[in-house]
């Protein structure tokens, strides 16, 4: 109930003072709640969320700028998971990467920062080339830990098409992978039925047979990436 008050208070202070859509948050105490509203201010423009610091990393904040880039109301996120804004085309070893590196910024200090470009999408689906880059912050009164994320749209072409074909390139190895075991699957199924040599793969020098298959997978698998 407490906080409740103080998010009304914030708000009525927000409506009175020209700032209604500049910040909407959940669950600060005063003092982060005012450096927060403070930096999200000197950055109007700037897509900026807050996230806890820890699993699942629950959205506290959202500026107007994040609402407009990612099409979701504040009150549609808060208490939510980032991961909302991932999608088919996301690269998510990427960003359990990008997640590990956050640990590694908490241990080191306030002063550093983790910065990646992933393919998001937005509320409608729209897929997206994201920018972002996050820093750790502490609440002074309880201890408490968050990041703070700026984000923006990715306008250079270069980037953003590099980070579309990564996605697209992950997807034809995943297909080619495919492609390989079910060849050789197959070429293990005829070296069964035509074998001159045994009926069964119980009559045959095991050591032989390995080196077959081996030499047979081995002329495909050129084949299975060029797919």
């Amino acid at each position: 109930l407490r906080w409740k008050l103080r998010l009304l208070a914030l708000l009525l202070h927000q409506l009175t003072s020209g700032h209604a859509t500049a910040m909407t948050v959940w669950g600060f105490n005063v003092d982060l709640r005012g450096e927060i509203a403070r930096r999200f201010r000197s950055k109007p423009a700037t897509a900026c969320i807050v996230t806890e610091a820890e699993p699942p990393f629950a959205i506290c904040a959202v500026n107007s700028a994040w609402t407009h880039l990612c099409g979701y109301d504040a009150c549609e996120v808060l208490g939510k998971s980032p991961k909302i804004l991932q999608g088919q085309k996301t690269n998510y070893d990427k960003a359990a990467e990008f997640t590990r590196s956050l640990s590694t910024q908490l241990a080191e200090g306030p002063s550093s920062s983790a910065t990646v470009v992933l393919v998001n999408y937005t509320k409608s689906g729209a897929p997206f080339a994201h920018r972002l880059r996050t820093e750790a912050v502490t609440d002074k009164l309880s201890g408490k830990k968050y990041f703070i994320t700026e984000s923006e749209e990715e306008l250079n072409l270069a980037i953003r098409d590099a980070v579309m074909s990564d996605v697209d390139q992950n997807e034809n190895l995943w297909e080619s992978t495919l492609l390989f075991f079910f060849c050789a699957l197959l070429l293990l199924t005829t070296f069964y039925v035509f074998s001159d040599d045994a009926s069964t793969v119980d009559d045959m020098d095991r050591r032989s047979w390995h080196e077959q298959l081996r030499t047979h997978a081995s002329l495909l698998l050129p084949r299975a990436r060029l797919a």
